[in-house]
């Protein structure tokens, strides 16, 4: 089984204090941004309005030659996968349909989780290798959304399989915790959905989360997390932690927006942590005001007795 080298409900160093999402559809793709830190000044935590980022009033997205608005897609299930993929497809399977594929696997004797693991591997080290079978040197980001989707293909010919054990999931849910996608991300996540709610599994969405700026992967997380782990004390105050740690050293946005999805997390127990966290932060930040906010709407829920 493959195994987390580094702690799991903490932050990577690569995703402290950086705000990295570009959010006009290069979902993953990571630029250089300013950093901002719970001692940030008020000057420095910009306020942010959703409609100053919006498609219809952004010029640099709609300018004709942009790549991104020319690569966005609504669903990653539309995109059509490589060249590269589909020719190792059809060498292996006769065809690039994923029905087939599926059916295929399903009908062979106990290997179709040794297949797509292998594929897996194929691709990521084809990219990793600028193999010019899948590699361009003339677009460097077309190399970035094929290897985005040729996994999230294989990932959903994964969930499909017959017979796969959860050693098997949580292998495989493990091996792509580690991506640098967001898109990779969302269906990992999908993966890990799907298997038991323990605390090895727990470990595994946090560290496929931790690594990414986008508000929207952290919302899939607590989504799935609150109903998975709604009666098990001990991933509850884990999941507080990471998002402790995640407000406090998140980028701008990524800690006040975290800072909005923690009240299916606070408990009596998690309670004491997030007014500790709340004492730290700067008063002027947004962060603070999004989590003192989240607080007493928890405490209206839970009046205080005496």
């Amino acid at each position: 089984m493959i195994q987390v080298k580094d702690s799991p409900l903490s932050i990577p160093k690569s995703a402290q204090v950086h705000d990295t999402k570009n959010r006009h559809g290069t979902k993953g793709h990571e630029n250089n941004t300013n950093t901002y830190s719970m001692s940030d000044k008020k000057s420095d935590e910009r306020q942010y309005d959703p409609d100053s980022f919006s498609e219809k009033n952004s010029a640099l997205l709609n300018q004709h030659d942009n790549w991104a608005r020319q690569n966005k897609k609504q669903s990653y299930g539309q995109q059509d996968i490589s060249s590269y993929l589909k020719n190792q497809l059809i060498e292996d399977f006769n065809s690039h349909k994923k029905e087939e594929i599926i059916r295929q696997l399903n009908d062979a004797d106990n290997n179709a989780f040794t297949v797509i693991d292998e594929y897996i591997d194929r691709i990521k080290e084809c990219y990793e290798n600028e193999d010019p079978r899948c590699s361009s040197d003339t677009d460097p980001k077309s190399n970035y959304f094929n290897q985005a989707w040729d996994t999230v293909f294989l990932m959903d010919v994964f969930l499909q399989l017959n017979d796969i054990t959860d050693e098997e999931k949580q292998a495989f849910a493990m091996k792509l915790s580690d991506t640098e996608n967001d898109w990779v991300r969302e269906k990992n996540l999908e993966i890990l959905a799907t298997m038991p709610p323990n605390i090895n599994n727990l470990e595994t969405s946090v560290k496929t989360v931790a690594s990414s700026s986008d508000p929207s992967i952290y919302r899939m997380f607590v989504s799935n997390a609150s109903k998975q782990y709604a009666d098990n004390s001990e991933a509850t105050d884990q999941i507080a932690d990471f998002f402790i740690q995640t407000i406090k050293n998140g980028g701008f946005f990524l800690g006040k927006e975290a800072a909005t999805m923690v009240l299916e997390f606070m408990t009596p127990s998690t309670i004491k942590k997030f007014n500790g966290l709340l004492g730290e932060l700067n008063t002027t930040s947004y962060r603070y005001i999004a989590l003192k906010q989240t607080i007493e709407e928890y405490y209206k829920a839970h009046p205080i007795t005496h």
